[in-house]
């Protein structure tokens, strides 16, 4: 049992544990001693595990593509994940939640994206300028703040073209299927 290192930092009825007293992945039993006149009492343990109470940076580089493909057009998001984030070890693992909305939008549509770090918005208005963030937690831990916002105006023609596309496909196999309906009737 360790007494607190240090009760000024945080200020007033607090304990401050830097990381010179504190390492990951190690579970921490906390229990507050209170004296008065009357006498003294102990809490209930409380047990903690550093990682799940450190809030991480949020995610960097969020960058907004408008992408084509042969098997159509879509948003294209990627991002990475803090610098200060130790992942590259494996040691610690990031979730990510996207948050993306139209630019004079009032409701942000809200993604969770698990460990992934880039992600196809295939649901897109032509003309529309989009804005979207993204925050990331280490796995069940507290979220980050939300990253910059990232802005991208899509262009109204290149969504029109494959609207253009879906209708000329339709219409190929609608005649397509037209053309067996008469010959199985004659």
């Amino acid at each position: 049992m360790h007494a607190c290192p240090d009760y000024t930092t945080a200020g007033s009825n607090s304990c401050y544990f830097d990381k010179k007293h504190t390492k990951l992945w190690i579970t921490y039993n906390i229990t507050v001693k209170a004296t008065n006149e009357m006498g003294s009492s102990v809490s209930d343990p409380h047990y903690v595990d550093v990682a799940n109470i450190v809030q991480p940076y949020p995610p960097e580089n969020l960058t907004l593509e408008f992408e084509k493909k042969v098997y159509g057009e879509y948003l294209l998001l990627n991002w990475t994940a803090p610098s200060l984030g130790d992942v590259r070890s494996g040691w610690l693992t990031f979730e990510y939640e996207l948050q993306i909305k139209p630019e004079e939008g009032q409701e942000w549509e809200k993604i969770f994206v698990g460990q992934r770090k880039t992600y196809k918005m295939f649901s897109v208005n032509p003309g529309q300028k989009y804005v979207a963030q993204v925050r990331c937690r280490a796995d069940l831990g507290i979220w980050s703040e939300w990253s910059p916002k990232s802005y991208i105006k899509l262009q109204k023609e290149c969504i029109s073209r494959i609207k253009q596309k879906l209708s000329d496909i339709s219409s190929k196999i609608i005649s397509s299927n037209m053309s067996r309906c008469r010959t199985t009737f004659r």
